[in-house]
């Protein structure tokens, strides 16, 4: 079996929007701290970090969302095959799988980000049990209304300034 240690070491995260995989290591700690039943990635692109929460909490039902507008849904079902890992894709915007989907005990959101995902991140937090993480949180400038319960741990910045937050229910 693969461990997340060897996956994150093994695994190409040169592509700009790749989060880095310092951020990965602290998001798949965080989200097996926790021992989620359930793992939602928003944006999911190529599939790396949907992996490497497949392969830290081998336990839970991993589900990836992306639009493929950039990456092709093979390539991720591709990628998760070499691995080894179960994770559901699907291919819809954040938003529309946000409007119908169930409850989830961790979310990663690194779909839209900034001002434009407000309405995705409360969203987001309302279908969150226990632990949402938000890529590139510094485009956030101003209280989006989550409020408490939560505590907020900011988990990492990368060498190009992005932060990635966890907020935790």
């Amino acid at each position: 079996m693969t461990t997340l240690d060897d996956y994150i070491a093994a695994t190409d995260w040169s592509d700009l929007y790749s989060t880095d995989p310092g951020a990965v290591r602290a998001i798949c700690m965080a989200a097996a701290s926790v021992s989620p039943a359930t793992i939602l990635e928003l944006g999911s692109h190529r599939g790396l970090t949907a992996a490497a929460l497949a392969i830290a909490c081998p336990e839970a039902t991993v589900v990836g969302v992306d639009l493929s507008d950039e990456v092709l849904p093979d390539v991720r079902i591709a990628h998760y095959r070499r691995w080894g890992v179960g994770v559901h894709d699907y291919q819809e915007s954040s938003a529309s799988y946000l409007s119908w989907c169930d409850h989830y005990d961790v979310i990663f959101h690194d779909s839209i980000h900034g001002e434009a995902a407000i309405d995705e991140y409360r969203a987001a937090w309302a279908k969150t049990r226990k632990i949402l993480v938000i890529h590139d949180w510094e485009q956030v400038t101003r209280d989006i209304g989550l409020g408490p319960p939560h505590r907020e741990q900011l988990v990492h910045i990368d060498t190009r300034g992005r932060i990635t937050a966890m907020l935790w229910k």
